[in-house]
């Protein structure tokens, strides 16, 4: 069985779900196709030379440069050439997408529709989401992050038989070790422990409620008590609010140290006591997963997809409601309290990521493919 994997742009973390349908003993084949090159919303910067997978880029310039007919055209080309049996086609929105599915229902071929869409991103109205169930309904299997993206994919049409999990994976691996070897190579980017957020600075990231929390907490803890520094990774058009944000607190020991490319990241996360992450709306947050690799507590929103099945409560972190500054405030103090089982918490972080690993993104195509086969 061959397959091709669909996005508008490969980033880090679409070479890893690559990598991993590559290695599926499932497929004969597997190619990556790429729209563009780059994309300007998600200015990855990615090594591409020697790689151990197939790619194939259809439009050497910028996703947002091309005319979408354009881009259709050469996608058509490109699947006729490699005719794979089935097409793992990332979302709908763009008509590249909706491209690939019209060329797998013409020549008969498995259209996997690989989603972390749930039903509370957003408020749904039902007109429009009776118009999207017709669309989705056209696809043969589902590839999701967890639970509440497999109900929401239900509910737009396609058969729960036919949905599987294993879509939001990261090389957790490849974490483990950059994080380890800095710890053995290196000093930690900030003199105090602190608590670390990595996002793109936007709204619904929810980012000022956290240097608000942040400010409580250090009202709160005990005068005899160490305080935690607070590190906020990232840039966005939200920077300068959160920048004065965080001045207006009075507070030492609040951080920017911009938009990091990953190598510098995975400092920051070797050295971090706690992650947090915050967001009023959240698909699923891939950035949990890799900081769960690195062996680190999290606090995450419940509204996160990921906390469904990445958080386990007491165990290796707490959930909270992004909307309560002081729930959250009182998290970042249990947590950074010296008597708080941080250890132990970061460990069950580990071992909960390995069930989350590239391996599984590679068995959940597998499954999707098959069970359209089977039903057949």
């Amino acid at each position: 069985m061959k397959s091709a994997i669909l996005f508008p742009n490969y980033g880090p973390y679409h070479f890893t779900r690559l990598r991993a349908a590559t290695n599926h003993g499932g497929f004969s084949e597997c190619v990556g196709l790429e729209i563009a090159a780059q994309e300007d919303l998600y200015p990855w910067r990615t090594e591409r030379e020697n790689l151990d997978v197939k790619l194939e880029t259809l439009y050497d310039g910028s996703l947002e440069s091309a005319a979408p007919k354009q881009l259709c055209h050469l996608l058509e080309a490109s699947l006729d050439k490699h005719q794979p049996d089935v097409v793992a086609i990332s979302g709908y929105s763009r008509p590249e997408m909706r491209a690939a599915l019209d060329w797998c229902k013409r020549q008969k071929k498995i259209a996997v529709l690989m989603s972390e869409s749930k039903h509370d991103d957003a408020p749904r109205q039902w007109l429009k989401e009776a118009l999207k169930s017709r669309l989705v309904r056209r696809f043969d299997a589902g590839l999701v992050g967890g639970r509440p993206h497999k109900e929401y994919l239900c509910t737009l049409g396609i058969p729960a038989n036919r949905i599987f999990a294993g879509y939001d994976i990261v090389d957790n691996e490849g974490f483990w070790n950059r994080a380890q070897q800095a710890r053995h190579t290196s000093q930690s980017p900030v003199e105090r422990p602190y608590f670390l957020t990595v996002n793109r600075f936007i709204e619904r990231k929810n980012l000022k409620r956290v240097i608000e929390a942040y400010a409580l907490y250090r009202a709160n803890i005990a005068p005899s008590q160490q305080p935690w520094d607070l590190v906020l990774c990232g840039s966005g058009e939200e920077e300068a609010n959160l920048r004065e944000a965080a001045r207006a607190t009075g507070l030492e020991g609040i951080h920017f140290p911009g938009f990091l490319q990953q190598d510098d990241i995975n400092r920051y996360m070797a050295f971090a006591g706690v992650f947090i992450h915050s967001s009023l709306v959240e698909q699923w947050g891939l950035v949990v997963n890799e900081a769960m690799a690195c062996g680190l507590p999290i606090l995450v929103s419940r509204t996160c997809g990921s906390a469904s099945e990445l958080l386990h409560e007491g165990e290796n972190g707490f959930g909270f409601d992004p909307n309560q500054t002081e729930q959250l405030a009182a998290k970042m103090g249990e947590m950074a309290h010296p008597d708080a089982k941080r250890e132990q918490w970061g460990q069950s972080s580990r071992a909960i990521i390995a069930q989350w690993g590239p391996e599984r993104f590679g068995q959940g195509l597998y499954e999707a493919a098959k069970s359209v086969q089977t039903a057949k």
